[in-house]
């Protein structure tokens, strides 16, 4: 029978284990709502540590977020890796993991995925394809890790999601 529900779907999966103060979510509504109700509502009811901080309507013709959105910016904290070995393992012209794909494992060169990549006191902030390519950054720590011979864990928190517009990466939710 016929049962009404929201479509959601979200920009980019998040990598599991890995926290977010970014997610972006379409949500497909049948008519018109007031946001700021529906937001305050929806607040309301979701589990504590998660809420909305921004809501708009967009027309049907507005790309889905799942479509644009190319790059993922992550923030890797406690992470035991230093500055001459982050340097060493960016200036390899070609960074080979094997990546599980629909057709079974695959080995792909990730280098040209790895899109900006500085070290600050607080760890490593990586922007990272997240588009038809989507590099995860279980496997860029994966292959520094097999660069620098140590195991290495990091915390990480996804930070941004970017699309382009205008000549620029802006955060999807901004066009």
């Amino acid at each position: 029978g016929f049962n009404p529900h929201m479509e959601l779907a979200f920009a980019t999966a998040l990598p599991v284990g890995a926290k977010s103060v970014c997610e972006c979510v379409d949500i497909r509504l049948t008519h018109q709502v007031d946001v700021e109700g529906i937001m305050e509502k929806l607040n309301a009811t979701l589990p504590a540590g998660l809420k909305l901080s921004s809501m708009r309507m967009v027309e049907d013709t507005y790309p889905r977020l799942m479509a644009i959105v190319e790059r993922g910016v992550y923030k890797l904290t406690d992470i035991d890796v230093t500055k001459d070995e982050l340097d060493g393992f960016l200036a390899q012209n070609e960074i080979l993991v094997d990546k599980k794909t629909k057709s079974g494992m695959k080995s792909i060169n990730i280098r040209p995925h790895i899109f900006r990549c500085d070290m600050d006191d607080e760890g490593i902030t990586v922007t990272l394809s997240a588009g038809a390519t989507n590099i995860r950054p279980e496997l860029f720590i994966n292959a520094l890790q097999a660069y620098t011979g140590k195991t290495i864990e990091a915390d990480v928190l996804r930070t941004q999601l970017l699309t382009l517009s205008g000549g620029l990466r802006v955060n999807p939710l901004e066009l």
